[in-house]
C-alpha cells in the first residue's frame, strides 16, 4: 500500500488523497465497491 511503501500512516495518506482530490490533481476509480483504487495524477496546469 501507499501508506506502507512511505512510512506514512494510513490515516494521513487518507487525508492527502483526499485533498488532492478535492483540489482536482488527483483521480481515483475503483472496479467495485471492494476493489482496490487507481490513482490517475492529472496536471490541470497542462490545459
Amino acid at each position: 500500500t501507499l501508506a506502507v511503501e512511505t512510512g506514512l500512516s494510513k490515516s494521513s495518506v487518507q487525508a492527502a488523497l483526499r485533498q488532492l482530490r478535492k483540489r482536482g490533481f488527483l483521480n481515483s476509480k475503483r472496479a467495485g465497491p471492494t476493489a482496490i483504487p487507481a490513482h490517475i495524477v492529472l496536471a490541470p496546469w497542462r490545459r
